[in-house]
């Protein structure tokens, strides 16, 4: 059976207190808590947690006034469709979120690392995100979408930050709807609309041990090559 972990109690960001089903309490330095979000009093994103002392990352199911009882279906959806991550992006999974008995069209778009940029050799890159505002912004995608091209079923983004070498995965953004038309022109706005609005960095490190920084978002207003 896997383990939940439920947060009954913060104060300014801060997790107080850990429980278990059994009510045995954790530090907050028993966990590796990756993505903590809350948006409004009553409406809470969360994502994985990683236990120190265990082999299998198990989900955090964080608790406001009885709020998670009745919507923990709710923010399990918002937990796999919309995620930033240091592990490597799964193309199966991606697609797999995205699938849907009213599909007649997955499209899903890859960011991979290239090898080149504007004719110089890249080593690897370094991606960082100010991650509750970038959620935020997939979130906000993906309604816009949904309002545009009505049809559409699903709409999934996942992105990578940290190291990254060259033909890595570094974003995952897929939309399932039953015609391809519009899951191409969804997919094309979804990758779009992130890049410029969400809050992620990459560092590009050259061959030759010079490196710098590129705002993903700027570098496409200025329809940069390096992006």
């Amino acid at each position: 059976m896997m383990k939940t972990r439920q947060v009954d109690k913060w104060t300014s960001g801060q997790v107080d207190k850990w429980t278990s089903g059994q009510g045995e309490k954790f530090s907050i330095f028993d966990v590796l808590l990756r993505e903590f979000y809350s948006f409004t009093r009553n409406t809470i994103f969360l994502s994985a947690c990683l236990p120190v002392n265990e082999s299998q990352p198990s989900p955090i199911f964080i608790s406001n006034s009885g709020f998670l009882n009745s919507h923990s279906s709710i923010l399990m959806t918002l937990f796999t469709n919309f995620k930033i991550t240091f592990a490597p992006l799964s193309l199966s999974q991606v697609y797999q979120l995205a699938d849907n008995a009213g599909n007649g069209a997955i499209v899903l778009m890859s960011g991979t690392v290239r090898n080149k940029t504007e004719g110089k050799p890249v080593k690897y890159l370094e991606y960082q995100a100010y991650e509750p505002m970038a959620i935020k912004i997939f979130q906000d995608i993906s309604h816009q979408i949904k309002e545009q091209w009505q049809d559409v079923n699903s709409v999934i983004i996942h992105h990578r930050i940290g190291k990254l070498n060259i033909g890595d995965i570094s974003v995952l953004v897929a939309v399932g709807c039953p015609h391809r038309g519009e899951a191409f022109s969804a997919c094309g706005y979804g990758i779009d609309t992130l890049k410029h609005n969400a809050p992620i960095w990459k560092k590009e490190h050259f061959e030759d041990g010079v490196s710098s920084w590129v705002s993903i978002g700027m570098c496409e207003q200025l329809k940069m090559n390096n992006c």
